[in-house]
């Protein structure tokens, strides 16, 4: 090994020795902390219970109040409202009111719409999204390398590991630079 490398190697061994040594000392400073946490911890989860079991009686209770105002609101509108003048009550105890929300168009299978509306020939309420194809272009790098707009990146792990610690992984982010390219444009022939 020349002079050069076994230098850079010394170097090398010293890092990870100090690495070793760092993450030691962490080691140290965490462990009374994380046993302090681990009881706060116990202790959060005992009192989320509490207040989770407690909260559930009030709440099922608001659910069954709220049904039963919803179904004195729908059956006495009228009333309430003089007639459809007014959309807002106020009484002693609060306000009551009527707002329809925005229509909204749901289905379970958007696959099943699509055939629907395209059998009823009713082209113009279906949706085409258009979008970059990142598996192809991946699988076609010499495309890809000609669009300056397309970046391929992936990252390089760079690992290492003191005798007495854990790995550590750094990550580098690796980009390859477009090329220019003009693409051809399919289906037209020069003139």
């Amino acid at each position: 090994m020349s002079k050069k490398i076994s230098a850079g190697v010394d170097k090398v061994v010293e890092l990870l020795y100090r690495i070793g040594q760092e993450q030691h000392e962490i080691a140290k400073l965490q462990e009374p902390m994380n046993k302090k946490i681990e009881g706060l911890r116990k202790r959060i989860t005992i009192l989320q219970t509490e207040a989770i079991d407690a909260v559930a009686l009030h709440e099922k209770e608001v659910s069954r109040l709220g049904k039963n105002l919803a179904i004195f609101m729908e059956s006495h509108r009228d009333e309430l409202t003089e007639g459809g003048k007014t959309k807002t009550v106020k009484l002693s105890t609060g306000k009551i009111w009527w707002r329809a929300t925005p229509r909204a168009v749901s289905f379970d299978n958007s696959n099943s719409v699509v055939e629907v509306l395209e059998t009823l020939g009713l082209p113009h309420l279906i949706r085409v999204i258009k979008e970059p194809d990142k598996k192809a272009l991946l699988e076609e790098p010499e495309v890809s390398e000609g669009v300056e707009v397309v970046f391929i990146t992936w990252q390089e792990e760079l690992k290492a590991e003191p005798v007495e610690g854990k790995a550590i992984t750094l990550k580098v982010t690796k980009c390859e630079e477009p090329k220019k390219f003009k693409a051809k444009k399919l289906g037209k022939t020069a003139s």
